[in-house]
């Protein structure tokens, strides 16, 4: 049954019904999504979706300010992954542009409806005129709020977050502000910095891996000595083309600082081509610009990386922070400033950070939440920043685990024994499915 009608007059869909009879009188999930005006929608290709799903594009209607619902709007870009109104949903955001329009862990487990979101000002999400005062931790929980109050009309049962990293992060922030919306968060490697330059990962990365590890850490702070004081051999590497911004001897140098917090993020150690036992002290200089380009990932300080991630770069000087980076063994071969601050454009300006909102959610995650569940890898320079609530924190399902051996590629998968039993009990009681249900 249709509930809107083509106006021969104005030429605009008109409602001819409540939002409650239409859905009460719609049986697919198209028709469904026809009654919620706020929300435009396409089908996504068959091709690419799991076998027997629908997947669909969607577009929903956001005040740039939320205090102003009436006030200019922006349109944010979901993926809508449908497999049942009486199944729950899983609610997701890589905090960044929409990304893969793919089932996470947790809804492919156990066979859930997801929603995956795109955060403001990343990708298709942007609002014009770009103000970004907007840009802002409390601005976006509300987005997502807003999705949740809107699709809740569809789907009844219950809901869960999701994230990893600074998805992680946005799951929290709107758990943290809006604790109704979900049943739980499983927030994954999301950590909690208290500025730009928080120092807690310089002292993890001293003495990260233990003795067993001793001989890596030296070796990645001598190969930083070595790119640095013989850069020259490395830049005829780079096309000055793409490091027009910040400069490609810059985009270097910021590489091989970030080397390993890198390095302990998301390679194994015990990998046999980019691990402890690869590092080319000895090797050429081809074989040492790509141990860093594979582990610090070059291409991030690149003109068509920052032009999409600078958003991010924004929060990190304002809301979000991040790591410190330790420099004192390399200081007499560096050559430039250090500075998130340098990636976000000069047009842009930047106010004061303020801790403000990292203070109150630990507090709040350490006193005061439930129903919120972290999980972080043991070698993750993050995990120095990780929320840790006290283990009495249990009996409101709230608590940090830290996954031995893993980093910050840390995923469901990763879990064994007693935290996968707790971790995958959690999620079924969120999910409203009992011990005998997938």
């Amino acid at each position: 049954m249709s509930c809107f009608v083509l106006s021969p007059v104005f030429g605009v869909y008109s409602v001819l019904a409540s939002e409650k009879d239409c859905l009460a009188h719609s049986s697919t999930i198209e028709t469904k999504l026809q009654c919620l005006p706020e929300i435009h929608f396409k089908k996504a290709s068959s091709s690419k979706l799991p076998k027997g799903l629908q997947g669909f594009d969607l577009t929903v209607t956001q005040p740039i300010d939320h205090r102003y619902p009436n006030g200019e709007k922006f349109h944010q870009h979901l993926f809508l992954l449908h497999r049942d109104t009486n199944r729950p949903v899983v609610l997701s955001t890589d905090g960044y542009t929409l990304g893969y329009k793919e089932d996470t862990q947790i809804s492919e487990r156990f066979l859930t409806n997801l929603v995956k979101v795109e955060h403001r000002f990343f990708g298709n999400s942007v609002p014009s005129p770009l103000d970004v005062r907007y840009l802002n931790i409390r601005q976006s929980a509300a987005d997502f709020h807003r999705i949740t109050v809107l699709l809740k009309k569809i789907y009844t049962h219950h809901w869960v977050g999701t994230g990893a990293s600074k998805g992680g992060m946005a799951s929290i922030y709107h758990h943290y502000y809006y604790p109704n919306d979900v049943d739980g968060t499983l927030a994954i490697v999301a950590p909690n910095f208290y500025n730009p330059k928080d120092q807690r990962s310089i002292q993890f990365l001293k003495h990260v891996g233990g003795d067993r590890y001793r001989t890596c850490r030296k070796n990645l702070s001598l190969l930083q000595q070595d790119l640095l004081k013989n850069r020259h051999l490395y830049l005829s590497l780079m096309k000055e083309s793409e490091y027009q911004y910040i400069g490609k001897s810059a985009a270097f140098e910021h590489t091989v600082i970030y080397l390993p917090f890198r390095f302990w993020a998301v390679t194994s150690p015990e990998d046999p081509k980019y691990g402890c036992s690869a590092i080319p002290l000895n090797g050429t200089a081809a074989e040492k610009f790509d141990f860093l380009s594979q582990n610090a990932i070059i291409e991030w300080q690149a003109d068509a990386h920052l032009k999409e991630t600078w958003p991010y770069y924004y929060q990190v000087m304002t809301e979000v922070g991040f790591a410190d980076q330790y420099t004192a063994h390399f200081e007499p071969f560096r050559l430039f400033d250090f500075s998130i601050a340098l990636y976000v454009p000069n047009f842009i300006k930047l106010p004061a950070f303020s801790a403000k909102i990292s203070r109150e959610v630990d507090h709040w995650v350490r006193a005061k939440a439930k129903n919120l569940l972290m999980l972080y890898g043991e070698y993750d320079p993050m995990s120095a920043a990780a929320f840790r609530p006290p283990q009495s924190r249990q009996a409101q399902m709230v608590a940090s685990l830290f996954v031995k051996g893993n980093n910050h590629l840390t995923d469901l998968k990763s879990l064994k024994g007693t935290q996968k039993r707790l971790t995958f009990t959690w999620l079924k009681r969120w999910l409203g499915l009992n011990s005998h249900q997938p």
